[in-house]
């Protein structure tokens, strides 16, 4: 029987699960003409064309269709097997790209990576506050932490927690201006929010409602919102965790209690889930045991 290549092998098999050759190169950190000769010496290898291929079609023969089938299968347990052989023989080490959003990071986040790196004293971490999914390609991001559910078929998302909101302002401003009564009033009030919100979601009778906002102060920091509410600027809405404290001190009240404000999902983000290196998959793991085990404070 003849022998066939298993660096190849499993090349193609990753070019067909994405479904670009320019993507598996990305992925598999190989340039692209690699990827289109290691294709084309298995296409020799094996006698038959496998992919039909140029600038504006990728699409399987049948042939192809028939490899495949049957590699896939091999090749998805073959990887997670090695994965597991790797996490047993060796001590996590390297280095890790990571994205978060930067108020979430310094809330609560930070205490997780600081946790993990004390277990794993040979890990690396760099942290980038960014937040598309083109810039966790690009800037080749291991895992991210992201609040939009990524679109790009090389990137693999696992929903972490939703994000509880709260909608509050200080004493002092509600004495001064009045209280809202329902949500449909708030345009009636100054608000302050992120920059890129244009509305505020809530949720009731098995229908979204959606109330439009023009904030008196637009900022990207939840941390910065909190703060200029304190000061009496308007009414904020922000993630249950951040503005508790607040209410407890008394600084910030409550307003629209009964109102339930749409929850805000989090992401983890990888690349594709077969070629996760062993250090990145225990980080994963790692971040998903820590939102379930203070899920109190995010609901």
């Amino acid at each position: 029987m003849k022998s066939l290549d298993l660096n190849s092998l499993h090349r193609f098999y990753l070019a067909v699960k994405l479904g670009s050759l320019a993507k598996t190169a990305s992925v598999l950190k190989v340039s692209p003409a690699t990827m289109s000769r290691s294709l084309t010496q298995l296409e020799d290898e094996l006698g038959s064309k496998l992919i039909h291929r140029n600038s504006k079609q990728f699409r399987l023969t049948a042939e192809g269709e028939r490899y495949y089938s049957k590699l896939s299968p091999l090749l998805e347990q073959l990887d997670e097997d090695l994965a597991v052989l790797q996490d047993e023989e060796y001590d996590l080490s390297g280095k890790i790209r990571f994205s978060c959003p930067e108020t979430l990071y310094i809330s609560q986040v930070h205490a997780w990576i600081c946790e993990f790196m004390q277990l794993h004293p040979k890990v690396r971490i760099e942290v980038a506050f960014t937040y598309s999914e083109q810039d966790h390609i690009s800037s080749r991001i291991d895992l991210g932490i992201t609040l939009n559910s990524p679109q790009a078929p090389e990137l693999v998302q696992r929903k972490l927690l939703e994000k509880s909101y709260w909608i509050a302002a200080a004493p002092d401003y509600l004495s001064r201006v009045g209280t809202p009564q329902n949500a449909g009033e708030l345009a009636q009030f100054d608000t302050i929010g992120m920059d890129s919100e244009e509305l505020w979601i809530f949720e009731g009778a098995g229908k979204d409602r959606k109330v439009a906002v023009q904030h008196r102060l637009a900022l990207h920091s939840l941390r910065a919102i909190v703060d200029s509410a304190i000061l009496g600027l308007g009414i904020c809405r922000t993630p249950k965790n951040l503005i508790a404290p607040a209410i407890r001190e008394g600084k910030l009240v409550r307003v629209l209690e009964y109102e339930t404000v749409k929850p805000q999902p989090l992401y983890l983000v990888t690349t594709h889930r077969k070629l996760i290196p062993a250090r990145v998959r225990s980080l994963r793991d790692f971040i998903q045991r820590k939102a379930k085990s203070d899920l109190r404070q995010w609901t």
